[in-house]
């Protein structure tokens, strides 16, 4: 131990004073040499501050250090595996599947029923419109098969019509000449 202008103890740790440029006790001390790879066991960890999150229905997976990794709604897929428990497990583990799925709340498992009524009414809503269209399509489309028929019918008449018409004026023509021939030979002759 030195004693002058400074006074120092044992085992402690000296440092340069920044001000004064002496040497001086730091108060530490050091039991032996400290390897560069220690981990400190000191160190106080204060954990990320997070929001609250309500208990759901959910899956969950975790990562080889516990750590959740994955945290997804249950599914129809999911809620169907409980027929395979019912086949295939122990009874040890059929109790604790039991206990796991009565955990499930009852409004999760509404939650996930009336979703999937939503989606079917949805795809019948949506059918029933795209029928409704084609129904109208259909009607459409038969109304102007009927006009176009019934145009075509018209024409057909109204060009039968002409067509007498005029082989009646031809007819009437030749007649005429014919008689007017017979009459008046000069007449045919001309």
């Amino acid at each position: 131990m030195f004693k002058g202008a400074n006074t120092f103890t044992d085992g402690q740790v000296l440092i340069a004073d920044g001000v004064t440029g002496k040497t001086k006790t730091s108060g530490f001390t050091i039991g032996k040499s400290v390897p560069s790879d220690a981990l400190f066991t000191d160190t106080v960890y204060i954990h990320p501050s997070t929001t609250t999150t309500a208990a759901a229905a959910v899956k969950v997976g975790n990562d080889n250090l516990g750590h959740v990794i994955l945290g997804d709604a249950l599914t129809a897929n999911d809620l169907n595996s409980v027929a395979y428990i019912e086949q295939n497990l122990t009874l040890e583990q059929k109790n604790q599947a039991r206990t796991n799925i009565d955990a499930v709340p009852s409004s999760a498992l509404n939650s996930v029923a009336n979703s999937m009524n939503t989606s079917i009414n949805n795809v019948e809503n949506e059918l029933t419109a795209e029928i409704n269209r084609a129904k109208t399509a259909e009607q459409a489309l038969d109304d102007s098969i009927i006009k176009n028929a019934k145009d075509t019918t018209e024409n057909a008449i109204i060009i039968n019509d002409i067509e007498n018409n005029v082989a009646s004026a031809i007819n009437s023509t030749a007649i005429g000449r014919s008689t007017k021939a017979e009459a008046n030979p000069s007449y045919a002759e001309g």
